[in-house]
């Protein structure tokens, strides 16, 4: 663990550590408290971030959280610290310590690969010796960029189709002015192009602020000060030329969807045959650039070919925005749309005009990030190999089972919902299914052969040209699947190190990898109050997502779950967490909560939360009781167990950007707002009936 202003429990030495007698909440019944050094450290890790002083009634996020927020220093390299981002330190820890073992003769040849790129990565001097000509070099194969060549470039000579085809043969799959995708179709699950609307660097809220947003000033001035580093003559002139290619952007993001409306799934799915879409937008040869992708898969699409289109009327409007902007324009703004999608595997220099600033993030983290990102199938097997205990897989499906049961006697239970809505329900909680910890391909050397067997490299090639190969290779394994309908390991294992946990809505899946199952969130030696209060709240969070408004049409398939009746009933629950989240303020920024924004979330943290402790409850019936680690029963340290692993301090911007945008609340109400719904809660600490986390009105759905 590097770079981290407070002791997180993995930077505790265990001989080093001993049980403060002098701190009340601390059993000295030995008999009765656990004492192996996972509960040690763990003990001493809850009890550093608490704040004793706090009310646990008018505040639980500060009880448990307070010394951890009041002493926590965020670095300068982070936008906040939190279980999380500390895991994800943690694991690029782990990586390049892997990385930086000699390879074994019979270890896989991706696992060679994997270690020439990191070497190669790492090798800054050799990266920067190679400076911007490189990126010329990759530039002048496109065309060149306008802004460089002055008068000696050609608008006779430049066709926008011509250069996206042009930039494509040369190897690098891009597309500019919209996206292309392999995706299951939410209807019929099966595979289709996917045809997606332009998408900046710089989030669209700001673009189309234009030049009064001081994060386009600062995007700006990188695309003058890359021009110039890559041999621009004058600055006004470059400063005027390049206006003009911003200015075609932000035009270009406005006729963009909004994000919140990512939101809702129906209004992405908008399939058309690709007869239709040649009629309806003829002004790009959409037959001709799909089959070029496709020629490496032994298939080609017709007409006959279903396209999802997720926003009809970006492509509608996109013909007449590019007819009416100057070639010039255009040349500049396409080329730079590639400089910035490979200026960060450049120089030093490079990346610093491209940020905007001297990056403070180590080199070592900074590819580990890239190999995660690119080689995520090695990253993973290199990690499960490592770092992964066998017997946890049977745990965490012990314990998705257990909260599965428990969520569906909650639906069976449940006084808003009539019989052919709870029989839906429990339809669709039945048929779903899990993908945990790893899939076991990741250790069968002969399946990762297999599968990366058309990766072909040179250990005399540099890093820039090393990953370009990779980018090359993702692309063409992608498209490859357009006529494989099931999915395969592979989707499972890209995920297998994320720190995160997800809900499939397309195949009615939770996902819950490797990766988050560690720190606060799961250890196989802490009591399981803790492990349910970890990682089982973030289970019971993806199973609540299985009923989500915007994926009650997705999934084996129980489109319609609802009677009107049942409808009306998740309404009107709804909104009562809308108008509970919204009068919740932010002290910090000043700032209520848009309930509206973060409604989903919310729901799936509240039913999520209650699920695990109730399925924890039930865990208690069939098993022996679990030792303590401080003086707390427990189902009270279920409830800091939750809160503690939720701990997170996050720089202002940061928390004014999830206030207004963010699809989550804020940390202290994601812990304080399920809690105060939860009448276990106010039982387990006395809480009584009024205080603030104790309302008489509580809005839940499960």
């Amino acid at each position: 663990m590097r770079n981290l202003s407070f002791r997180s429990c993995e930077q505790i030495d265990v001989e080093d550590v001993a049980i403060d007698k002098s701190i009340d909440r601390i059993s000295t019944d030995k008999n009765d408290v656990c004492t192996t050094p996972a509960c040690i450290i763990a003990a001493q890790n809850i009890d550093m971030k608490m704040n004793k002083s706090v009310d646990p009634c008018d505040d639980f996020y500060h009880y448990v959280c307070g010394n951890f927020i009041n002493t926590t220093v965020i670095p300068d390299d982070k936008i906040g610290i939190s279980s999380l981002r500390e895991i994800s330190y943690k694991l690029n820890g782990q990586l390049d310590k892997i990385l930086n073992k000699p390879s074994m003769v019979k270890e896989p040849e991706p696992f060679k690969f994997t270690r020439h790129l990191y070497r190669t990565c790492m090798d800054t001097v050799a990266i920067n010796k190679l400076g911007e000509d490189t990126l010329l070099k990759y530039v002048d194969q496109i065309g060149g960029w306008p802004v460089l060549k002055n008068n000696q470039w050609n608008e006779i000579l430049f066709d926008w189709k011509n250069t996206i085809l042009k930039i494509n043969e040369n190897n690098y799959w891009l597309t500019t002015f919209f996206k292309f995708e392999i995706k299951d179709d939410y209807e019929n699950m099966t595979k289709h192009v996917h045809l997606n609307e332009f998408s900046s660097e710089i989030a669209r809220r700001f673009l189309i602020e234009g030049l009064k947003n001081e994060k386009v000033i600062n995007y700006f001035n990188s695309m003058i000060n890359m021009s110039i580093a890559m041999g621009a003559n004058k600055r006004d002139d470059t400063e005027e030329e390049l206006k003009k290619a911003l200015e075609f952007e932000i035009e270009l993001v406005k006729l963009t969807r909004p994000s919140k409306e990512y939101q809702n799934k129906s209004l992405l799915y908008n399939p058309m045959t690709l007869g239709e879409l040649k009629l309806k937008y003829s002004y790009f040869p959409w037959e001709e650039i799909i089959n070029y992708y496709l020629q490496y898969s032994n298939t080609t699409v017709n007409d006959n070919e279903i396209i999802i289109v997720n926003n009809p009327v970006f492509f509608t409007k996109l013909d007449g925005l590019i007819n009416k902007t100057p070639k010039r324009d255009l040349a500049n703004f396409v080329i730079w749309y590639f400089i910035q999608d490979n200026a960060r595997f450049m120089s030093d220099k490079i990346q610093e005009i491209q940020r905007g600033r001297k990056t403070t993030l180590a080199r070592w983290i900074q590819c580990t990030n890239i190999l995660n990102e690119h080689i995520p199938i090695i990253a993973s097997a290199l990690y499960a190999r490592n770092y992964v205990s066998k017997n946890i897989k049977e745990n965490i499906n012990s314990m998705v089972k257990t909260i599965g049961n428990r969520f569906s006697k909650q639906v069976e239970n449940s006084n808003w919902m009539d019989d052919e809505t709870k029989k839906n329900a429990q339809n669709k909680i039945r048929t779903m299914t899990s993908d945990l910890v790893y899939p076991d391909e990741l250790f069968d050397d002969e399946k990762l052969n297999e599968y990366y067997k058309d990766l072909k490299f040179n250990e005399n090639n540099n890093f820039i040209d090393t990953i370009l190969c990779i980018k090359l290779f993702n692309d063409k394994t992608s498209w490859n699947l357009l006529r494989q309908n099931e999915n395969g390991w592979e989707d499972f294992a890209k995920m297998t190190i994320t720190v995160n946990s997800f809900y499939d809505p397309s195949i009615n899946k939770i996902i819950i990898p490797a990766g988050i199952l560690q720190g606060e969130f799961f250890d196989n030696e802490l009591p399981q109050y803790m492990n349910y209060g970890g990682i089982g709240k973030i289970i019971g969070h993806e199973m609540m997502h299985t009923f989500d408004i915007k994926n009650c049409y997705a999934s084996k398939n129980v489109l319609n779950w609802q009677s009107k009746m049942g409808n009306d009933n998740y309404i009107k629950k709804a909104q009562c967490i809308i108008d509970q989240y919204g009068n919740y303020t932010v002290k910090e920024v000043n700032m209520n909560l848009n309930g509206s924004n973060s409604l989903v979330e919310n729901i799936a943290d509240i039913g999520g939360t209650k699920v695990a402790y109730l399925a924890y409850q039930d865990w208690l019936k069939d098993n022996k009781l679990d030792k303590k680690l401080l003086s707390f029963t427990q189902s009270q340290m279920f409830w800091i167990s939750l809160a503690s692993s939720s701990c997170s301090k996050d720089r202002i911007e940061i928390l004014k950007y999830i206030v207004s945008s963010d699809a989550y609340s804020p940390a202290q109400f994601r812990v304080n707002g399920p809690l105060s719904n939860i009448q276990e809660f106010s039982k387990d600490f006395k809480c009584q009936e009024g205080s603030i986390m104790n309302p008489k009105i509580k809005c839940t759905i499960w």
